[in-house]
């Protein structure tokens, strides 16, 4: 197997593994999850979720407004809200956005109902 079908098999395992998690918090009465360095995860769009889920997801504002272009036709299975935040504020050798300044606040888009 070459490396990239090695990575190929490492993601699906891990998609797998993360969707079961979620199902099994979510069984138990979790009704919030938020997503932290969200990407292009579609978990709210493709998994059979609770309309009544609240999902939140946070990443770039770069990564959050080419999402929503791309998912602007879809709709998602639970209430979805998305916020434009640069996580690194903080870290070392992080850099500071201007979306992420104190007193500016961070982008965010109104939760969606399903």
């Amino acid at each position: 197997m070459t490396g990239a079908e090695q990575f190929e098999w490492m993601t699906v395992v891990r998609t797998v593994v993360i969707d079961r998690y979620l199902q099994e918090a979510i069984a138990r009465g979790v009704d919030t999850v938020v997503n932290l360095g969200a990407g292009l995860d579609t978990r709210p769009y493709r998994m059979t979720l609770p309309a009544s889920l609240s999902w939140v997801e946070v990443d770039m504002p770069k990564i959050v407004a080419l999402k929503e272009d791309r998912l602007a036709g879809e709709t998602p299975r639970c209430r979805l809200a998305r916020i434009a935040a640069d996580l690194s504020v903080g870290r070392r050798g992080g850099r500071r956005s201007r979306s992420a300044s104190p007193g500016r606040g961070a982008r965010s888009s109104s939760p969606r109902a399903c």
